[in-house]
């Protein structure tokens, strides 16, 4: 009987301790790290859109909803301006980051800022756009992921996995798809548009050091569709 009590104690200690666990819903979010960086330096202006010439994250544009989305669950969010050079020192204060469009050409110290970023436990949620036949997603390309094309129409087809759990249809609006996925066995493909298994547009990237989830258009995504927008950045960043 003298274990009786301290068995109880036990018992109710574990399930008090499960019952602190509050769902992501809820605005549980990972406490180890509260900033995210928002690489909107090559966006092409479909970020900061209307802005342009000087940058202010608290005035109107395209990214803000999704910035003040993330802001809303308790982080502190910092955006880099259109044309901002990326460095070692600027990704270092960070272990999240959305690399927002593609627009122009990375210099080798970018690409290698981000070789040097991703080789630690970090996240990236790396968000293309259209290409033209001439155009290439440098930094995509260097971590693997082939973009290419122009598509317009529905991100409606998905996988089984955590992420894309009761995911509905939206809108991909001039966006590119990849076209090496089934030839890189690291490439998770996630979505598709349309229905069709030609056009994964949606996917993870399995990489030993850090969590690394793409998809092609940056306008269908700023739009937040849910609950796969929250689901992302759950899987992220949570």
């Amino acid at each position: 009987m003298k274990w009786v009590l301290p068995s109880l104690l036990f018992s109710l200690f574990f399930f008090f301790l499960n019952c602190t666990d509050v769902d992501y819903n809820e605005k549980s979010v990972n406490r180890t790290s509260r900033k995210i960086l928002i690489d909107a330096s090559h966006d092409g202006g479909v970020w900061w859109s209307p802005q342009s010439g000087t940058y202010s994250a608290s005035l109107p544009h395209q990214g803000k909803l999704m910035a003040d989305f993330l802001r809303s669950y308790g982080f502190t969010v910092d955006e880099l301006p259109s044309f901002s050079v990326i460095t070692d020192s600027i990704l270092q204060q960070y272990d999240k980051v959305i690399r927002a469009g593609c627009f122009g050409t990375y210099q080798p110290s970018e690409l290698q800022a981000y070789v040097n970023y991703t080789n630690r436990p970090t996240s990236l949620f790396l968000i293309g756009e259209y290409l033209n036949p001439a155009q290439i997603d440098q930094l995509a390309e260097n971590l693997g992921i082939h973009f290419q094309g122009i598509y317009y129409g529905n991100l409606d087809t998905y996988a089984p996995h955590i992420i894309t759990d009761s995911a509905t249809s939206f809108y991909y609006n001039a966006g590119s798809i990849i076209v090496n996925a089934g030839t890189n066995p690291a490439i998770i493909p996630l979505g598709w548009l349309d229905g069709d298994n030609n056009k994964p547009s949606l996917g993870i990237l399995q990489h030993p050091f850090s969590k690394i989830l793409f998809i092609g258009d940056i306008n269908g995504i700023e739009s937040l569709p849910q609950p796969l927008t929250l689901k992302i950045f759950k899987w992220l960043f949570g």
